[in-house]
């Protein structure tokens, strides 16, 4: 589990940081390939790389209906995440925070560059999220729990 995974967007929560209870995440990444098979040969072909497809990042986490834990996101706010109308410039953007370890390390993400400094400000926009609550999970559905799936974007 991460100690800190935050969402920030100046145009939500007065630009505030929003932390995600519980928050757990995998990063997954894929190089785009060029292969040239020739008619009529079967086996390996040469493979060639031609760049990477935008990260996508998933997170879980809880939203207690009964008293969410100050600068934590609520389901409120998570709706104006979800519907934040990103149209490429700052103002509008979303980003993510992870930090782990003792120390707080940050997470670094390298797609947005080819250089060999990564960044711990990962712009995102939320590309789709699932919703469960059930008294199996938690007293009368207290906890929600959130599926959400982010693509990494610049």
């Amino acid at each position: 589990m991460a100690n800190t995974i935050s969402l920030i967007n100046t145009g939500i929560n007065s630009g505030t940081a929003v932390k995600l209870l519980n928050g757990e995440m995998t990063y997954g990444w894929k190089n785009r390939t060029l292969e040239n098979p020739t008619d009529g040969t079967y086996g390996n072909v040469e493979s060639q790389f031609s760049g990477w497809e935008n990260p996508i990042i998933n997170t879980t986490f809880y939203i207690p209906i009964d008293g969410v834990p100050s600068g934590h996101m609520t389901w409120a706010l998570w709706n104006q995440f979800v519907k934040n109308a990103y149209d490429g410039t700052a103002g509008t953007q979303t980003k993510l925070t992870v930090t782990l370890g003792d120390n707080d390390t940050p997470f670094l993400s390298y797609a947005a560059t080819s250089a060999a400094t990564g960044t711990s400000i990962i712009p995102v926009q939320i590309k789709s999220f699932n919703l469960r609550f059930s008294p199996a999970d938690s007293n009368n559905a207290a906890f929600w729990t959130i599926n959400a799936q982010l693509v990494e974007t610049k």
